[in-house]
């Protein structure tokens, strides 16, 4: 049976919450094959992170000719990519082993920040993202820091300035900018999806709070390649896997791996449907 591939260039997670590791469940709970680029490798567990290590550039470079040699990719995931080096190197590769006449959507995930907001790279990170990454990407999906990050401006606060930053993201050369508002603090979570071809959207979710909340935009991002993947259009794809994220983080609590908090529920629509048969 032939079923659709998409590749997640991204860090790995030594106890399998987040990167590549949450993206590669997200794939095969929506019917997609994973293939993956190792860019990070971090030692860690659901209470800290003890060590951290790049991949070389060629090492890295020599991931992407492997699978696009031998499989055919409908879409691919950009996670954490760590350095200016690595940042040029996942660019100039896509480009090169993408045939000009080839349409392979980009899903990007800008990884500049972690969970409480600190800035995890540098400015030459930033100003490579926005020069190699952005120009070739799809859909970004930045949360309110990097967005900020990436477009030079103040952290959003207002809906104005969320539609302002995600017009911004679309003039740096992004088709679809899903600028996330899950750091806010009202009532309901609201992203903004600005389009270059179509009205804004507000996507309005209720804000859940769950113990294992780790993995959310991997999760988020690696769905809609997933969705691409099946030929839905990134506009209809950024819709349908904010539901998908949704009910992972709903059932985030079905399990416990650690002594921290674990992944949100990749898996929670196969599990549901075994616990019923």
């Amino acid at each position: 049976m032939a079923i659709p591939s998409a590749l997640t260039i991204a860090a790995s997670d030594s106890c399998g919450a987040d990167g590549l590791q949450a993206d590669l469940r997200t794939f095969a709970a929506l019917k997609v094959h994973g293939a993956s680029v190792v860019t990070l490798v971090t030692a860690q567990n659901t209470e800290n992170v003890t060590a951290a290590e790049f991949m070389p550039p060629a090492l890295i470079e020599a991931q992407i000719r492997a699978v696009f040699d031998d499989m055919t990719i409908m879409a691919v995931k950009i996670g954490a990519l760590g350095s200016v080096e690595s940042i040029e190197t996942v660019a100039r590769t896509l480009k090169d082993v993408i045939p000009e006449d080839a349409v392979i959507p980009i899903v990007a995930d800008p990884v500049m920040t972690n969970h409480a907001g600190d800035v995890l790279v540098d400015q030459a990170v930033i100003d490579a993202w926005k020069t190699h990454i952005l120009p070739m990407a799809t859909v970004v999906t930045p949360n309110l820091a990097e967005a900020a990050l990436l477009t030079g401006r103040d952290k959003p606060q207002t809906l104005g300035d969320l539609m302002e930053i995600g017009d911004a993201l679309v003039e740096a050369g992004v088709t679809e900018a899903l600028v996330s508002g899950g750091q806010g603090k009202a009532e309901n979570s609201i992203d903004i999806l600005i389009s270059n071809n179509r009205p804004p959207v507000q996507l309005r979710a209720e804000r859940m709070t769950r113990e294992n909340m780790r993995g959310l935009s991997s999760t988020l991002t690696a769905a809609i390649a997933a969705h691409i993947a099946h030929e839905i259009a990134p506009y209809e794809a950024i819709q349908v896997s904010k539901v998908f994220l949704s009910g992972a983080i709903d059932t985030a609590d079905t399990f416990s791996i650690g002594k921290g908090p674990g992944p949100v529920h990749q898996l929670h629509r196969m599990w549901e449907s075994r616990q019923k048969s």
